[in-house]
């Protein structure tokens, strides 16, 4: 199974993201992907705001 972020997904991770990294790294968000079946949910958290924007496509 592969578990990948599409260019259009970043996009919208790009327009979501608003806070600053705060550690050396850089790192700041959790990617959560759930295969089910319906299809993949995938969710990204921020770490700082501990907001979650949900990137699951339309299910049919």
């Amino acid at each position: 199974m592969i578990f990948e972020i599409t260019d259009k997904m970043e996009k919208k991770i790009q327009e979501w993201d608003s806070c600053k990294p705060i550690d050396v790294g850089g790192a700041k968000f959790a990617y959560t992907f759930i295969p089910s079946g319906l299809g993949m949910v995938i969710q990204v958290q921020c770490d700082i705001c501990n907001r979650t924007l949900d990137l699951t496509e339309d299910w049919i």
